[in-house]
């Protein structure tokens, strides 16, 4: 997915942006728009958003983004003092205020089987319908199955989906569902693990069809288990190629020393059956090092086709972040990291939680640090695997919400290039809860719309989603905001108010041509934009 729209052509384009400038020797620079990984304030207060949903113990365990921008959160809340605990899916506007559109005051609540159920990962349906799967605690013998769920866009159930928009798989004895995807055809894959009861849990995967049904073309009866060497086999983490295959990772028990793992990998093909040309008949493990515990939390696919690994090592009793990087074959990247691998012990971060796959292939990682506190972590490397230092301080930033334990478990990436990153947050008085959090970090500022004067040189960027724009006189002037975006009739115009600057713009797509102005109050300057063909745009300064 990348975010270079065409540029729909702009006829007259009138802005008039007002900014303080600062002077730095003989140059003007001011930039208004934040750098990446600085916390975003528009979001919640001060970036930050905390639901309490039960009073009682609710964690966030996956996020996903809506295609208008609306955020979905899923986890588990106890909706009362007992044990049990229901499904819990909220609905944030891209602000991060509630959305009242969706259930009751922007979240619902599901139980299963009155037990204990939690949800673990969510997507999002072409159609909007949201897709939600985890465990739900059954009373049958089996203790825990596969839990699937599905919402219509207003958070009430799906009646079209499984028994009235839920349904619940038992694999072979007690299993979990901690991630899913879902295919360009509609179907939906579960993964996680299934108990044998003779050895360890085994990594298990599931295959519905649309109407929640299992998929008998997938595996046996639309399941498949696979082991490893006997031990603790879990899957925490799944992707689909574009050539539909299915990669899930995770960890698989090393040697018979309990609680010595590796980073495991399986690819599997469409129709559940291991790829013999990927590893050694279609699984992978990789040790960072003698009897350490590591655990594969996330997996991506870069666009060369290397797939990528994130988790966490523990080598003599300190845990890192640890990523490892593959070929399409399953043999180590050498080039990815050092040798493959790479161990980030910064900070004192001590897992990486989740792996999130930006557009220029860049890889945000999150956790959380170790100390005195625990707050949230999120790290980003360049595709090489190398720490991003334009991100935060050194390529990572750390969020603090309440003073109390924070973790986050779950990225998801917004159009406009921002993160968002969920977990929980833990409050010790008057009395021990957890809450939802979610952050919003900016990302690299994306424009995929420029105008360009067509003689003095001046330029203005524009994201057409978030309304961000950056002005540059190609002098050193450089000055960046955010506007009001509205559509008409092939038109985008921009709008902007304030006690600093005035924002008018008007985009024509049908002519190609624009014109804007730029006016600086506190300044009394005004800069001007004439664009007769936008299409001839390099969006660069000549001199840059």
């Amino acid at each position: 997915m990348t975010h270079n729209a065409p540029r729909s052509g702009l006829a007259r384009t009138l802005i008039t942006l007002t900014v303080i400038l600062a002077f730095i020797s003989s140059n003007q620079i001011l930039q208004t728009y934040a750098a990446p990984g600085d916390i975003d304030p528009s979001f919640g207060t001060g970036g930050r958003v905390i639901s309490d949903v039960s009073m009682n113990f609710d964690e966030a365990h996956a996020v996903a983004v809506q295609s208008d921008g609306k955020i979905v959160v899923a986890g588990f809340a106890q909706p009362s003092e007992d044990d049990s605990r229901d499904f819990a899916v909220l609905r944030y506007g891209s602000t991060g205020a509630p959305d009242s559109s969706f259930g009751t005051e922007g979240r619902v609540l599901t139980d299963f089987f009155g037990g204990l159920d939690e949800a673990d990962a969510v997507a999002i349906q072409p159609d909007g319908k949201i897709v939600v799967a985890g465990e739900a605690q059954v009373f049958n013998g089996n203790a825990f199955e596969f839990a699937l769920a599905r919402y219509n866009t207003n958070g009430s159930l799906d009646k079209t989906f499984g028994d009235g928009g839920k349904t619940t798989t038992n694999i072979i004895f007690a299993s979990r569902a901690l991630a899913i995807a879902l295919q360009p055809d509609g179907k939906i894959i579960a993964a996680g693990f299934t108990t044998n009861l003779t050895q360890g849990p085994d990594m298990a995967v599931a295959r519905y069809k649309i109407n929640g049904s299992l998929d008998d073309d997938f595996g046996t009866n639309g399941t498949v288990t696979t082991d490893f060497i006997g031990g603790t086999d879990i899957i925490n983490a799944l992707t689909l190629q574009s050539d539909g295959k299915i990669v899930a990772a995770g960890l698989a028990q090393a040697t018979p020393t309990p609680f010595a793992f590796d980073f495991a990998v399986v690819r599997y093909d469409t129709e559940g059956n291991l790829d013999e040309g990927f590893g050694t008949g279609g699984k992978v493990m990789t040790d960072f090092a003698s009897d350490s515990k590591d655990q594969g939390r996330g997996v991506v696919v870069q666009s060369n086709g290397r797939i990528v690994v994130a988790g966490q090592t523990e080598i003599d009793s300190v845990s890192s972040v640890a990523l490892a990087g593959y070929k399409p074959d399953g043999s180590i990247d050498n080039t990815f990291g050092f040798g493959g691998k790479v161990i980030t012990t910064t900070l004192g971060i001590s897992a990486a939680n989740c792996l999130l796959l930006q557009p220029d292939d860049k890889l945000v990682t999150a956790g959380f640090t170790v100390g005195a506190t625990l707050d949230f972590a999120v790290l980003r490397y360049f595709s090489s695997g190398l720490l991003d230092p334009s991100f935060g301080s050194g390529g990572v930033v750390t969020t603090d919400f309440q003073g109390g334990p924070d973790e986050a478990l779950a990225l998801a990436y917004q159009p406009d290039g921002k993160i968002i990153a969920v977990g929980s947050t833990e409050l010790t008085t008057p009395f021990a809860t957890r809450d939802f959090v979610t952050a919003r970090y900016n990302g690299d500022n994306i424009f995929d719309l420029c105008i360009q004067d067509d003689s003095n040189g001046n330029l203005l960027k524009i994201n057409t989603t978030s309304g961000e724009y950056q002005f540059s006189n190609c002098s050193g002037l450089l000055v960046g905001g955010t506007a009001y975006i509205s559509r008409k009739a092939g038109t985008i115009s921009l709008q902007q108010n304030g006690p600093d600057r005035r924002l008018v713009a008007k985009l024509d797509g049908g002519t190609h041509k624009a014109n804007a102005t730029l006016q600086l109050f506190p300044q009394g300057t005004t800069y001007l934009i004439t664009d007769r063909n936008t299409l001839n745009n390099t969006c660069s300064c000549a001199a840059q």
